[in-house]
């Protein structure tokens, strides 16, 4: 007689008290606006970990009062909820998904025309509800144990982003992928992936903003191998084939339509470029590394457009003692828009690294500080440059409740 799972459904809550600093508020700012802030994040989440099933539901909303500037306190918005159902023991149903409301702050001029333009007091800082970006995705997938060796997966993900100024810049995303891996022994698995996703994006008619459709078909090879009992690598990589219809606006005396478009206003273009999944892992007794770098077709970070992104990233944890624990994240991407803002290709460069540390002072009280830097270059076709350098840090007192188990 099988036994039965003595897991539980557990419900946790915690309660994060922040208080940090910013050197630019508005990130893509003239001006730096450097200003501190106090936070308070409850997170909740239920969970279940059972033979047949498991689910992870998780809710966390942010309030954030800043200390100078008036006007931007308020808050952010963070789910998650993931569930796998193993139907039968060689079938497998999982659906999973995220949503994500973060406010963003712009430049306005100040009624004061006895400032010259270039006066950085002639600028304030207002936040309302047309700065607001909302990400969400769910995904859903079957899978199939056809032998002990053989596996089969087919998946489909839905991502919508949606970056609401005047009007709104809108990217959605469709994806479906097939996959299948076999086990060639004890320490390697091969597998071949064909994914297919189409685009839509919608730039602001009010900015006369490009907007259009992206098709991309991948098909990509992998390998995964276990190089030792605490070392691992794997990597999956194949063509891509990019298709784009862009639509141009309407011509208007302030953004007339370029010449090379037809009088259509719709242009394709057709790209060819190959995607890549790299990852390894490597730990210690007291220690974990990890990096990985991945290439992708991705939405245009805020403008109406596709991008080739490359990410590329790296994180060293160390136990230092059974009470304290420090992280080191290096992080590098680099965004190439198809066909951006009026027309021109946008390049994105940026550069991060954050340092951590969580120090356990009670059985449910722990102490976490963080500091980050990052460096970000925007180039475009005209010739346009724009180079910022941020940091941000914080301290943080995090408060676990006594989980309900039920």
């Amino acid at each position: 007689m099988a036994t039965a799972s003595t897991e539980a459904a557990e419900l946790k809550m915690s309660l994060d008290t922040r208080a940090g600093g910013d050197n630019s508020v508005v990130r893509r700012n003239r001006k730096s606006t450097p200003d501190g802030y106090f936070a308070l994040a409850p997170q909740v989440a239920l969970r279940d970990k059972r033979e047949e099933l498991t689910y992870d539901l998780r809710y966390r909303p942010t309030y954030r009062a800043y200390m100078t500037i008036d006007g931007i306190d308020g808050v952010d918005h963070l789910a998650s909820a993931a569930t796998d159902w193993r139907v039968t023991p060689a079938d497998t149903l999982g659906v999973d998904g995220r949503f994500r409301r973060q406010r963003r702050f712009r430049q306005l001029l100040v009624e004061d025309d006895t400032l010259p333009i270039t006066d950085p007091d002639r600028f304030s800082v207002d936040e309302n509800d047309r700065d607001i970006v909302q990400r969400a995705y769910a995904s859903a997938y079957y899978s199939h144990v056809f032998t002990p060796r053989l596996n089969g997966r087919i998946s489909y993900r839905f991502d919508d982003v949606d970056f609401r100024r005047e009007d709104q810049v809108d990217t959605r995303a469709h994806t479906a992928s097939l996959n299948a891996s076999y086990v060639l022994g004890p320490k390697t698995t091969v597998g071949v992936v064909v994914t297919g996703r189409m685009r839509a994006n919608r730039g602001l008619e009010s900015a006369n903003e490009f907007g259009g459709d992206t098709l991309t078909g991948d098909v990509g090879f992998s390998v995964r191998r276990a190089i030792s009992p605490t070392l691992s690598a794997s990597i999956q990589a194949g063509p891509s084939f990019i298709e784009s219809k862009v639509r141009a606006p309407r011509g208007s005396l302030a953004f007339p339509t370029p010449p090379s478009f037809p009088t259509s206003n719709q242009r394709t273009e057709s790209t060819r470029s190959f995607f890549a999944v790299a990852t390894i892992d490597k730990s210690w007794r007291k220690s974990e590394f990890s990096a990985g770098y991945t290439r992708s077709e991705s939405g245009g970070g805020g403008t109406a457009s596709s991008s080739i992104v490359d990410r590329l990233n790296a994180t060293f944890r160390h136990r230092i003692s059974e009470f304290l624990t420090a992280r080191l994240r290096g992080e590098w991407n680099r965004r190439e828009e198809l066909k951006g803002v009026q027309g021109q290709d946008q390049k994105v460069e940026r550069y991060r690294v954050v340092a951590s540390a969580e120090q356990a002072l009670a059985r449910r009280i722990t102490l976490i500080a963080q500091f980050s830097y990052s460096h970000q270059e925007r180039d475009n076709s005209s010739g346009a440059r724009v180079k910022n350098d941020f940091y941000r840090g914080f301290l943080s007192l995090r408060y676990l409740f006594d989980p309900i188990r039920f």
